[in-house]
């Protein structure tokens, strides 16, 4: 038994369609007119793309804003346009009043406080005759307005001033004139990538040397930093391969060093899930709609009514090839459900055109099963293991611990 799930927001089904489309991030993020990061963001769902943004992301992806917005594939008579329709509006309406609840910051501004002296002023004077007080809160209330008018525009004023002199300073400071980076030959085993990265420098000094710091920054906000010595090429241009962690997020520091010992640092960049582009999913749960199996132990047996679901989703790079779930009570495997043929979900078909294979990729096939009853003591533990292995070799082993 099988079941295809859409992915589930705005940033997914970014990474879901630019995956289908067999785009790298590079490519797409030139193609919307944004940066590398930016466009990471967007797919971490960390930010929200703007309307201008969503329309360019929609054409260059060949689908509909409404598509990207709410999940709704478009139907075969209905030709892929950057159109926006109301519901997807209120989807992306939606997705921007979540985010902005979450980081929202309740503070009092100085123009709110002129409102208010203003408003008591005018309170006061308007004592002296009842029958103007209704004038005299129309008054307030405009008064109100255009303080919020004001301190609007004025906040935008001072925005704008602070990120062109942060970017002027970032420019006056930076080491770095141009660096390129990419990813590859992931292990599953080590959880490490291969990253290879060259660093242009602004200026060349002779005798100096250059080093990469990448820090990896974990879900429990944990990290854990590799330096990488870099190889002087000459012109000011040095160059870096070495293996790193992956983590939610990766972030290269650029650090030369003078002849005379002076150290300079500058962040260069800052990927998200940067292994996410390699690793197929692998996820083992329970049943239907996040339920766990259900099972109970009475005369010496244990009895299972409910489904264990094993997820599996591909990428461009790598897809499941085998895979099989266990059953282990008391340390020993008393029943094995394999699953064959994983090829017919993953990998279809050819192109007729040019031979090679058309992969399924952002969408994920879940497998089912329920095991069968067997012997059981109490003293003993119960645990469900399922065992993958990609195209790449790389093996995932998940684990499910029904009685410890």
């Amino acid at each position: 038994m099988t079941n295809r799930e859409t992915p589930a927001t705005i940033g997914q089904r970014i990474l879901a369609l630019r995956r289908t489309a067999g785009m790298s991030q590079e490519a797409l993020a030139a193609a919307v007119g944004v940066s590398r990061q930016a466009l990471g963001k967007w797919e971490a769902d960390q930010s929200l793309p703007g309307l201008d943004n969503l329309l360019a992301l929609a054409e260059a992806l060949h689908t509909s804003c409404d598509e990207l917005l709410t999940g709704r594939p478009l139907s075969s008579e209905q030709p892929p346009a950057p159109s926006l329709s109301a519901e997807g509006m209120q989807a992306l309406l939606d997705a921007r009043e979540t985010r902005e609840t979450k980081r929202r910051r309740i503070s009092l501004a100085a123009g709110g406080g002129v409102a208010l002296v203003l408003a008591a002023a005018l309170l006061c004077v308007g004592l002296y005759a009842g029958s103007r007080m209704d004038d005299l809160q129309n008054r307030i209330d405009g008064v109100n307005g255009q303080v919020a008018g004001m301190q609007g525009t004025l906040q935008a004023q001072v925005d704008s001033m602070t990120n062109r002199v942060q970017t002027m300073l970032d420019e006056q400071n930076s080491l770095a004139a141009g660096e390129s980076h990419s990813y590859s030959e992931w292990e599953s085993g080590s959880r490490t990538l291969l990253l290879t990265a060259r660093v242009t420098a602004k200026q060349s000094v002779p005798g100096a040397s250059a080093r990469l710091i990448v820090t990896a920054t974990y879900p429990t906000d944990t990290h854990s930093a590799v330096t990488l010595e870099m190889t002087d090429e000459g012109g000011g241009v040095f160059t870096v391969s070495g293996r790193v962690a992956t983590a939610d997020e990766l972030t290269a520091t650029f650090q030369l060093e003078s002849p005379d010992g002076t150290v300079q640092n500058q962040q260069l960049w800052s990927d998200y899930a940067p292994h996410g582009q390699f690793e197929p999913i692998v996820e083992l749960g329970g049943g239907i709609d996040g339920q766990l199996i259900r099972f109970e132990t009475q005369n010496g047996q244990i009895r299972f009514d409910g489904d264990v679901g094993l997820s599996l989703g591909a990428t461009e790079y790598a897809w499941p090839v085998e895979a099989e779930m266990q059953l282990e009570i008391g340390g020993q495997v008393v029943e094995t459900f394999p699953i064959p043929e994983l090829y017919k979900d993953f990998v279809p078909t050819e192109d007729s055109y040019t031979g090679d294979q058309a992969v399924f990729v952002g969408s994920t096939v879940t497998y089912f099963w329920t095991p069968q009853a067997h012997p059981w003591k109490a003293d003993q533990s119960v645990i469900i293991t399922a065992r993958v292995v990609d195209s790449q070799g790389n093996v995932y082993e998940r684990q499910m611990e029904l009685i410890s």
